[in-house]
């Protein structure tokens, strides 16, 4: 609609052309401020998963290590 009102005013099919990437280049900053969150949550939930599958193993590795330090035979 912007073009067709710049085209209209100016009858310039240059100045009509810059007008609708202006209101690309507009409309593509406004997505990507609605997204940010969206793409900052699916970054986030790998990565706290991960920091719990760390968390997770550290007592099986602790113990293991210390198993086979000591000479202690599994239970």
């Amino acid at each position: 609609m912007v073009a067709l009102n710049r085209f209209g005013a100016t009858r310039s099919v240059q100045d009509a052309a810059e007008a609708v990437r202006a209101e690309c280049e507009n409309e593509l900053d406004r997505l990507d401020a609605q997204l940010s969150m969206v793409r900052f949550t699916a970054w986030a939930i790998p990565a706290v998963g991960f920091v719990g599958t760390v968390r997770g193993y550290r007592p099986g590795t602790t113990g293991s290590a210390r198993r086979f330090c000591t000479g202690i035979s599994p239970e």
